[in-house]
């Protein structure tokens, strides 16, 4: 529904009202797109209003931000900026990202110290204090950014003993919060990088930004040496262990070892995990938005009727003389023409038919908008034609020059994906920019509806090399817990294990999942990626890494997740259905359910749902007695067959028996055949 700009009296606050905001755009694109006016108290959008509020700290940043945002675009839209009242945003309901944080479920030991200790890793804190009554505690950070991350590090992390929940909270007044010691300085006198572990100074590093005035876009970068300021030796060390692991074909798992081996011996002891240094590889400057099209001229020479007379000559036979002709005609109106519902064909025309010399002067002129008219539902032709016939060096440096900072922002636009698409028949040597993009972007572009797909195509083109592969199969790995949660970023978790047969990717991605068992298995996408590491023969370490995991790692995390009859009870069952399971194995994985369903924690839970455990104990009696679950009207034996279609679990166990029972099996082994073949009657 469109937005109305607010009744309050335009007098600045440091609050601003965001109105025609693309409700796709997330909190934490608003966040990068505005933080370099100055320090975030905390921001909120509102999808159904299409509209957001932002908090500064300081009035004049608000005011900066107003007057240099105004107008530009973010996403597809054009957005409107006013002043609004600070209220608006202070309210706890629909709480969005702000600098302050609730842990619940923590220990009631926990003193203030202890969650200061905890969070500092992640930035400068303000206040830290803890209410024992309520097993909670809250944490305000200097910076809004710092949150954020804490908040994705340490949420449903263990502390002490209990798994925490983390949550956006209300900014408490500055006046009523008890001084602490943190050695950060505020904000305004410590440096962006000072007092922090190098995790969170690369982090800083790669989330300043700077305004481009030229072109009215906000662009990522990093500091140049004329800031002081050298990117730490561990990283360095870190990229380029793995980068040379890359390029000599090492499996993904052997570069992420490279790399951890490299930074380690870069900084000694202090580095426990890869984690230390998600990015690993240097990140490019990519820019956060567009920079939105220059307006139409009101007195353009050619209009609908002269458009229309162009494109049936065009599209005839023509001579080369007749294409200069009109090659002349637009140049000078081709930015404007590569938008209009007939110009764009004009172009794709001369385009087509014209020289070289000819299409490099319209690459030209398109250029500093190219990107901004790939989005275009009209432009995107032209670019995309443009992409296509274009064949000569300076053609395609032209082409990249302009694409490759909007790489992030093209893959997760639904027309300007296909303009990323069409740049991979350039070749290796020159389409490596989406594959450097992917994986310095890969969370942000992997969970888009568009960018997660175009990820897939391009990770599936026959354009692509091994080592293109290699670079983002890290990135996903690195990103896999949020990415195989994500409705979209699981479909790159699938296409890492299912289709790349890359060799390492069970064995790489095995222990980021394993620390977050529990909650994986009760998701509902998840589980299929956890069930998908069990199912397979190829890397049986990883395979009993997460068997470990979730069925002997302690009781309480088995228990928890048999506690969840949507998603945790049918993991357990096809896991102990699964084909790469032998039968020792199931009956040692039997007995360790049976034993937690009839611990005194579960046994009152499974007493009181005993409806939401009868298939699992139904089952479970099976294997032991040796039989298959087969279908609804009754159980057969191992060496039995199955009246109508065989379910999912007796054909693998079938073809379990079939592989391990020995020469003398026929009978069986002629069954499982009949049942590959879609055989349904009684054998």
């Amino acid at each position: 529904m469109p937005t109305t700009i607010p009744t309050t009296p335009q007098n600045p606050t440091r609050s601003l009202w965001l109105g025609n905001i693309d409700p796709a755009i997330a909190p934490s694109d608003l966040l990068t797109l505005f933080s370099p006016f100055g320090a975030i108290e905390s921001l909120r959008v509102l999808p159904d209003k299409e509209c957001a509020f932002v908090n500064f700290i300081r009035v004049e940043d608000a005011t900066r931000a107003r007057e240099e945002m105004q107008g530009s675009r973010i996403g597809i839209m054009n957005i409107r900026i006013g002043y609004g009242k600070v209220e608006a945003i202070s309210d706890s309901a629909g709480m969005q990202p702000t600098k302050s944080l609730w842990i619940g479920n923590i220990p009631p030991t926990t003193d203030p110290a202890e969650l200061e200790a905890l969070f500092s890793q992640y930035g400068s804190i303000e206040s830290a204090r803890v209410l024992t009554h309520k097993n909670c505690g809250f944490v305000n950070f200097d910076k809004l950014e710092d949150a954020i991350e804490a908040r994705k590090a340490m949420n449903g992390k263990e502390i002490s003993g209990s798994i925490v929940k983390i949550g956006f909270a209300k900014v408490p007044a500055k006046e009523s919060l008890p001084p602490i010691s943190t050695g950060g300085g505020n904000n305004n006198s410590a440096g962006p990088l000072s007092g922090q572990p190098i995790s969170a100074t690369v982090s800083s590093l790669l989330m300043s930004r700077e305004r481009s005035m030229s072109t009215g876009s906000v662009v990522l970068h990093s500091p140049s040496r004329e800031d002081g300021f050298q990117l730490p030796q561990v990283q360095v060390a870190a990229g380029t262990a793995a980068g040379l692991e890359l390029a000599k074909g090492g499996s993904i798992a052997a570069a992420a070892q490279a790399a951890a081996a490299a930074a380690v011996a870069a900084q000694g002891n202090g580095v426990e995990s890869l984690d230390d240094f998600a990015q690993m590889l240097l990140e490019e400057n990519y820019a956060i938005a567009l920079p939105p099209l220059p307006e139409p001229k009101p007195n353009r020479r050619l209009d609908q009727s002269r458009l229309r007379e162009l494109r049936k000559k065009l599209e005839g036979h023509v001579t080369s003389k007749e294409v200069d002709a009109a090659f002349q005609e637009v140049l000078e109106e081709t930015v404007d023409l590569s938008t209009d519902y007939i110009g764009n064909v004009v172009l794709q025309r001369i385009v087509e038919k014209g020289t070289d010399t000819q299409r490099l002067r319209i690459i030209e002129k398109l250029a500093p908008h190219l990107a901004a008219i790939g989005v275009h539902k009209n432009g995107t032709w032209v670019v995309q034609k443009v992409i296509d016939i274009a064949k000569t060096a300076p053609q395609i440096a032209h082409i990249i020059s302009a694409l490759k900072p909007f790489t992030p922002v093209l893959l997760l636009d639904q027309f300007g994906n296909y303009v990323v698409q069409c740049c991979l028949k350039m070749g290796s040597h020159r389409n490596q920019f989406i594959f450097d993009a992917m994986s310095s972007k890969c969370v942000e572009i992997g969970t888009g509806r568009f960018g997660a797909r175009a990820m897939r195509t391009c990770l599936e083109s026959s354009f692509v090399t091994k080592r293109q592969q290699k670079l983002v199969s890290i990135a996903i790995v690195q990103n896999a817990v949020t990415l195989c949660t994500n409705a979209n970023g699981s479909l790159l978790v699938t296409w890492l294990l299912e289709s790349s047969g890359l060799p390492g990717r069970y064995r790489v991605l095995a222990p980021k999942l394993s620390p977050h068992v529990v909650a994986l298995c009760s998701h509902k996408l998840a589980s299929a990626t956890i069930l998908k590491l069990v199912n397979q023969r190829h890397e049986l370490d990883a395979r009993d890494l997460m068997i470990q995991s979730i069925f002997y790692h302690d009781d309480h995390a088995l228990a928890d997740i048999l506690s969840d009859q949507s998603h945790g009870i049918t993991l357990v069952q096809k896991i102990l259905a699964c084909g790469s399971i032998s039968p020792d194995e199931r009956s040692a994985l039997i007995e360790r359910v049976r034993t937690v369903l009839t611990s005194a924690a579960m046994s009152a839970v499974v007493a009181e749902n005993a409806m939401g455990y009868k298939r699992l104990v139904e089952e479970m009696n099976a294997y032991e007695a040796n039989v298959s679950p087969v279908s609804a009207n009754g159980y057969m034996g191992a060496y039995g067959y199955p009246n109508g279609a065989a379910s999912a679990a007796a054909l693998q166990q079938s073809l379990w028996f079939a592989q391990n029972a020995g020469a003398g099996n026929e009978y069986l082994q002629a069954a499982v055949a009949q049942q590959q073949l879609g055989y349904t009657g009684q054998y």
